[in-house]
């Protein structure tokens, strides 16, 4: 791990020209305590990602702790406004630590940071490096991890031997969801089964249906559609002070509009539908469902 991260600086410092400004914060950081988040976010806007990184290289294994969780956490605000071939650098440093020896505690965090990012920034060693992490004893999040790699795609015959090993059932269902991700039949249809005997209600909404979802599947897709479609008032209003029995659909709305292409609606950074009127949002919603001949060439993967 520590000879990559070597070839990356000896590669970066190649381009460096930045005047130091964040070593030199970091260094104050260090011996000072003080952290100020608005002008570390203010420097950092202005350097390039391979100079940030150059920068903050002797930080990611500082013994002190806070400055080498601030250090990747920098590094991950970096890559949230890059490009693309700019994430890979970032992505990078944070699948490389997940393989160091920094604290578990830290490696989390930063497995964490990875889910923020695209397919295409992870480069065929991040990859790589996330299938080692797979196959190793190492106690980092599995739901983090099996989730990322499903999302990703990648880890299937990994993960389907893991399948095999004891795992606690909260690690095993994240698992399955992972696999249903990635294809595996048998994995789709232990989610399905399993969704088909849970009562409808506001924690199968809130809890079952994001993670029915997130495996791109039709089957999962079916299952929100007959959600929305449904008149029965199973779910309760979000005002604490005035619960009221409302149709489940309407949340379920809002989770399936990012994952079909043309949905009649979006959703804002809450992931609220953008209406002001809800009951014309779903009787709107239903009738572009009941035209659409092939689901499953419109899910958004």
């Amino acid at each position: 791990m520590k000879k990559s991260i070597f070839y990356i600086i000896i590669f970066l410092s190649l381009f460096y020209t930045s005047n130091g400004q964040v070593s030199e914060y970091f260094k104050d950081y260090k011996s000072t305590g003080k952290w100020d988040f608005n002008y570390i976010t203010s420097i950092i806007k202005k350097v390039p990602a391979n100079e940030l990184i150059l920068e903050l290289n002797p930080f990611y294994t500082d013994s002190v702790k806070r400055v080498s969780v601030n250090a990747y956490y920098i590094t991950y605000l970096k890559g949230l406004s890059c490009n693309v071939s700019d994430q890979q650098l970032v992505v990078s440093i944070l699948t490389k630590s997940l393989l160091s020896n920094i604290p578990l505690s830290d490696k989390n965090i930063n497995l964490g940071y990875l889910k923020e990012f695209g397919k295409l920034s992870f480069t065929k060693e991040s990859k790589e490096e996330l299938l080692q992490l797979l196959k190793s004893s190492d106690r980092i999040n599995k739901k983090s991890l099996y989730l990322l790699c499903g999302r990703i795609g990648i880890g299937k015959e990994e993960l389907q031997k893991i399948s095999y090993t004891k795992l606690s059932d909260e690690d095993m269902w994240y698992l399955y969801l992972s696999l249903s991700r990635l294809g595996d039949s048998i994995s789709i249809r232990k989610c399905m089964s399993f969704a088909d005997k849970y009562p409808q209600g506001d924690d199968m909404v809130n809890y079952l249906l994001p993670d029915l979802l997130y495996t791109r599947n039709v089957e999962a897709i079916k299952f929100c559609i007959n959600i929305i479609n449904s008149d029965k008032k199973n779910c309760l209003s979000s005002n604490p002070d005035y619960e009221v029995n409302i149709l489940c659909g309407y949340r379920a709305m809002e989770l399936l509009a990012p994952i079909l292409k043309g949905f009649p609606y979006s959703i804002d950074e809450s992931g609220t539908l953008n209406t002001t009127n809800y009951k014309e949002a779903l009787i709107k919603v239903r009738e572009w469902l009941k035209n659409i001949d092939d689901i499953e060439s419109l899910i958004i993967k």
